[in-house]
């Protein structure tokens, strides 16, 4: 009986401390996240997040950049949990420390995979959508790795223009081929 009392409480101390880590987690996880709105023009930029399990791998970010413009984001890591929580945050960070050398969306996309590529476990990999837009002629230049389409409403008509590309998504395919499938 005293074993069996010692085994439910080293159980119970495990449990409080994976609880403890997802909660960390899930705090690292918001972190990433933009706060708030940003306004730029006659743009207003804003996103929400809420997650499907505790923590996982979707990511999104809004950010300014060099003359003037906005850099857009939305990416989403194969497989949830911490895993996926952990190469969202390898992601974020890439992210910034690559957008302001490209003018490019599709050039930020190819620079990140061959950053990314070591770090990435066999069948792991991210769809994302990379976007600028020029505030001040309303032009948003995107690519994107096999994200979800872009979804354009237009007012004057009622209706919603939709973009689909060709992009695989980051790591799918650790020959390179991810050049070959981009555009801006």
């Amino acid at each position: 009986m005293a074993r069996q009392l010692l085994k439910s409480q080293e159980q119970m101390l495990e449990k409080e401390r994976l609880g403890a880590e997802m909660s960390l987690a899930h705090q690292m996880q918001h972190a990433l996240l933009p706060d708030g709105e940003i306004h730029t023009g006659d743009f207003i930029c804003k996103g929400t997040y809420r997650a499907a399990a505790e923590v996982g791998g979707d990511y999104y970010d809004i950010f300014e950049l060099k003359n003037g413009k906005l850099g857009l984001v939305i990416a989403d890591v194969s497989g949830k949990g911490l895993a996926g929580c952990l190469v969202t945050s390898m992601l974020a960070v890439l992210i910034r420390s690559l957008r302001n050398r490209y003018d490019s969306p599709r050039e930020l996309l190819v620079n990140l995979e061959r950053g990314q590529l070591s770090s990435l476990a066999p069948g792991t990999f991210i769809t994302v959508f990379y976007g600028i837009l020029e505030p001040q002629s309303g032009r948003l230049t995107f690519a994107s790795a096999a994200h979800s389409p872009l979804a354009v409403f237009r007012a004057d008509r009622g209706e919603v223009d939709w973009f689909y590309t060709k992009g695989i998504p980051v790591g799918a395919m650790r020959s390179g081929a991810l050049a070959g499938t981009l555009q801006d």
